[in-house]
């Protein structure tokens, strides 16, 4: 009974249980996205670049490269979960993450190098589970940072994403402040990083104005009641700066310009100006210290048997 958008919804959290049961077994799997999966080895983005050796070093992982196109045009996720567990490599042998172009393997000891190559692909994986939903809820005019169900829901999304993952890991279900816990966070505190978290993913994948018309709103005043110049693309045209309620400590106006900053030679949109920091700092943050809790055994979750695995 459900409508295709809501089959879509429920499929993307399904695949999350299904990235947590893989990676309970030490399975990690590199493929959600084609951003993750470039079979002709060239640059790919990693979301724990800079603790893998990257260089020059840098706190956050850069530009998501034509996010709403082909980065995510065919990812291993369908109504049924993940429809595709054959990209998949054992913990303590992640070579596609390790081995990505821009990384030094040798910056890390080898088993603190697994270990971070596990935490990537969960942040990655979970990632990409909000990515792909993002793609879809662009579709619709409500979509939008001033509609607050939309950052609720938004909200509501990223826990049940990272919650079945955690459940599929092999976590204690029974626990209402299971990833507080994993995160090391009060519940007030787990919230406020889970509402600007939300805030700043419908900020950034909201539909932005065509590349060709770059000060034509995405969406008509008769299509939607909220006001679509109020958009990360608008508001640097219009203001030089970004939303100055979600950045009220902006000091100098932004560098980068719309729309040439950030898209790529083809016309596809990146998230996140060319060369510069990945926009979902809050998410991004959250994701790497859910893995880390992940990855200490806490809260009942097993870590994989690195007594079972092969470390080089």
């Amino acid at each position: 009974d459900l409508d295709p958008y809501e089959r879509a919804q429920r499929g993307i959290v399904d695949a999350c249980y299904d990235m947590g049961l893989m990676a309970g077994m030490g399975l990690a799997l590199t493929s959600m996205l084609p951003a993750f999966h470039d079979t002709d080895a060239q640059r790919q983005w990693v979301a724990l670049h800079s603790l893998m050796g990257y260089t020059p070093a840098v706190t956050l992982p850069g530009t998501f490269g034509a996010w709403n196109s082909v980065a995510t045009q065919y990812p291993d996720i369908g109504y049924g979960g993940v429809r595709d567990i054959g990209d998949y490599e054992p913990y303590g042998a992640i070579d596609s993450v390790r081995t990505r172009k821009d990384l030094q393997d040798y910056v890390q000891p080898p088993l603190v190098g697994h270990k971070l190559a596990f935490a990537n692909t969960i942040c990655e994986n979970l990632l990409a589970a909000v990515l792909v939903r993002s793609r879809l809820c662009q579709q619709s005019p409500d979509y939008h940072i001033d509609n607050s169900q939309a950052v609720h829901d938004t909200m509501s999304f990223i826990e049940k994403a990272c919650h079945q993952f955690v459940i599929g890991m092999g976590g204690q279900s029974a626990s209402a402040d299971l990833l507080a816990t994993l995160m090391q966070s009060t519940h007030d505190d787990f919230q406020i990083w889970l509402e600007r978290a939300a805030q700043e993913v419908v900020y950034w994948t909201a539909a932005q104005p065509d590349y060709k018309t770059p000060d034509t709103p995405a969406f008509s005043a008769t299509d939607s009641q909220w006001d679509h110049r109020h958009c990360y693309a608008m508001d640097l045209r219009n203001t030089g700066k970004l939303c100055t309620t979600l950045y009220p400590n902006q000091l100098l106006p932004a560098t980068n310009q719309y729309p040439q900053d950030f898209h790529n030679s083809a016309g596809h949109l990146n998230l996140g100006a060319n060369s510069n920091t990945f926009p979902l700092i809050s998410l991004m943050q959250g994701l790497t210290t859910l893995a880390a809790g992940l990855l200490t055994d806490c809260s009942g979750t097993q870590a994989p048997d690195e007594q079972m695995m092969e470390i080089e």
